[in-house]
C-alpha cells in the first residue's frame, strides 16, 4: 500500500487528482486500515471542496489510530471545518449557486448544461446540446469577458475545455455570490454577451 500512496502523492503533486484518488482507493482495497491512503484521500476531498467524504476519510483515520500522527492532523482539519462551519456553507450556498445558475442558463438550456456538488459546480457549453459536442470557444469567450469584467474562473476544462469550473472559497458570503451573478459584468451580464440575449 505504501507504493500506492506514494503514486497518489505522485499524481497529485502534478494535479493529477483523478489518478491519485484511484490509488488510494485501491490502497484501501488491499488494506482498509491504511492511515495514509484515508487521510490523503481526504485531502483530496477537501480540496475537490467534497468535505463531508473529506471529514469521512479524516475521522476514519482517528478511528484506527487516535494516537497517530496522522490522526492529530486530521483532527485539526476536522476542527477547522466544523468550528467555521464551512461544510454547511458550502451545502447552503452550494444548493442556492446551482440553483441561480440553472436558472440563470434556463434561455439556453439547449447549449448550456449546470451541475455540480457543493460549491464546485461547472457550466458545460456545446455547440448543439443534442450532439453533445463541447463548445471551448463559447466557454473561453465566457471567461475571457469574465475575468475582464473582474470575475475569476479557471480556464476552460473538462473533455473537450467547454466547461467553467466555479469553485468559489468556503467562506464566501450570499452577497458575494449574488455579486457575481447579477452584479456589473457579473455572470448573467456574461451568458448574454456571450450567448445573445433570449
Amino acid at each position: 500500500t505504501k507504493a500506492l500512496c506514494n503514486r497518489g502523492l505522485a499524481y497529485y503533486a502534478v494535479g493529477n487528482h483523478q489518478d491519485a484518488v484511484e490509488q488510494y482507493r485501491v490502497a484501501l482495497e488491499i488494506d482498509p486500515k491504511c492511515l495514509e491512503a484515508h487521510y490523503n484521500l481526504g485531502v483530496a476531498f477537501a480540496d475537490a471542496q467534497i468535505y463531508r467524504e473529506a471529514l469521512d476519510q479524516w475521522h476514519k483515520v482517528v478511528e484506527i489510530d487516535p494516537d497517530s500522527d496522522a490522526a492529530r492532523a486530521a483532527k485539526a482539519n476536522i476542527e477547522v471545518l466544523l468550528e467555521e462551519r464551512l461544510t454547511e456553507n458550502a451545502d447552503e450556498l452550494g444548493t442556492y449557486l446551482l440553483a441561480e445558475l440553472t436558472r440563470l442558463t434556463e434561455p439556453w438550456r439547449d447549449r448550456v448544461e449546470v451541475g455540480g456538488v457543493g460549491l464546485v459546480i461547472a457550466m458545460l457549453f456545446f455547440d448543439n446540446r443534442n450532439d453533445l459536442n463541447p463548445d471551448p470557444d463559447t466557454a473561453y469567450r465566457f471567461c475571457r469577458d469574465a475575468v475582464y469584467g473582474g470575475n475569476l474562473f479557471f480556464a476552460p476544462v473538462g473533455k473537450g475545455h467547454g466547461a467553467i469550473k466555479f469553485c468559489p472559497p468556503l467562506c464566501i458570503t450570499r452577497e458575494a455570490i449574488d455579486d457575481a451573478l447579477y452584479g456589473p459584468s457579473g455572470i448573467k451580464e456574461v451568458l448574454e454577451k456571450v450567448l445573445g440575449g433570449r
